[in-house]
């Protein structure tokens, strides 16, 4: 009787220990809450959640970095990386995009005078809005018109499946992340980056095109609105890939519908920033301290990234690169 005591002593010990194990477990988990648009399967690090097609679904996820993967008919494969925290709740909005989008396709955008970069007061109070130095637009000064004549624009940014074809064909160099010349499986549709002015430049060549002006790039971005943003007067985070979205990578090209520019070109704030043909120097009536002005050695790149904060995604703010820099958030799109 004595052992049997002990026994259920030991059996309740065991199983207040095993219950209160589970509760600590179940205390550290964060809280992941999906919306997907249109409903799809989908994973959490490679597990099903629902065999069947969902909506809206919350599900508990260890505490640290995990890859939720979406399947849907018609719609592109895609995975977002996602973090979770101890006893906290993410949000993850997914709206999928649309298989079979034409990414050689080409926007026309009419002649006209562009009022280009910004004022003294205008620069002042986007630094305001934004909480940056007014200083960075500096060299996005004096406001100025440019006569700019009719052209055809890159929608979407050059892909890398667009790119494999060229350096194919050309017998060009792949760009040095690509494993065995060939870029990672799944990203046909992905901004290529690691692409050098001169690359780009070939690739515009071999396509029949050339790189965009820093004019016509500007004004393809802001129309003849003066937005500051591709999609109006305010930064929102739902309508571009920077610093402040999910990824904290290149994306799919055209995925932030909302961050269409007025002629309907894609991600012309954040995802890649881009290359022009333009050398780097101030704009007229200015004098810009920086020396890479005064050389006129570097080349302009506009649109800001991934890795960029709202000030650098807007249609104004200038960063200048030497030709043969290459990068993970650096890539182009052609003009003819």
């Amino acid at each position: 009787m004595h052992i049997l005591f002990i026994s259920k002593i030991t059996f309740f010990t065991g199983l207040i220990l095993l219950l209160t194990n589970v509760s600590t477990v179940y205390a550290a988990l964060g809280q992941l809450k999906i919306t997907c648009s249109p409903p799809a399967t989908i994973l959490a690090d490679g597990q099903m959640i629902d065999a069947k097609p969902q909506a809206k679904v919350s599900i508990g996820l260890d505490p640290g970095e995990h890859i939720i993967t979406t399947f849907a008919p018609g719609y592109v494969q895609e995975s977002w990386p996602v973090k979770i925290y101890p006893q906290k709740q993410i949000a993850l909005d997914i709206i999928l995009v649309k298989q079979g989008q034409n990414r050689d396709e080409m926007v026309t955008v009419s002649a006209g005078t562009l009022t280009m970069g910004v004022d003294a007061e205008r620069a002042d109070w986007l630094a305001g809005r934004l909480k940056v130095d007014k200083k960075l637009f500096l060299n996005c000064q004096p406001l100025h018109d440019v006569a700019v004549k009719a052209f055809q624009i890159d929608k979407y940014e050059v892909t890398n499946q667009q790119y494999a074809k060229f350096v194919k064909a050309a017998n060009h160099r792949a760009p040095k992340h690509w494993s065995g010349g060939s870029y990672h499986a799944g990203h046909d549709d992905f901004p290529v980056v690691n692409v050098s002015w001169e690359d780009a430049a070939a690739y515009a060549k071999w396509a029949g095109k050339r790189l965009p002006t820093e004019a016509e790039w500007e004004m393809a971005a802001r129309g003849n609105k003066g937005f500051v943003f591709p999609w109006g007067q305010v930064f929102r985070a739902d309508s571009a890939n920077s610093h402040e979205s999910m990824f904290k990578a290149p994306c799919i090209t055209g995925r932030y519908e909302k961050g269409a520019s007025p002629v309907h070109c894609m991600d012309m704030g954040g995802n890649v920033a881009e290359w022009t043909d333009s050398t780097y120097e101030a704009y007229p009536g200015q004098k810009l301290a920086d020396k890479e002005a005064n050389a006129k050695t570097h080349k302009v790149v506009r649109g800001g990234s991934w890795k960029s904060n709202p000030h650098e995604v807007t249609t104004v703010y200038r960063n200048y690169l030497t030709p043969d820099t290459v990068s993970d958030n650096v890539g182009f799109r052609c003009v003819r």
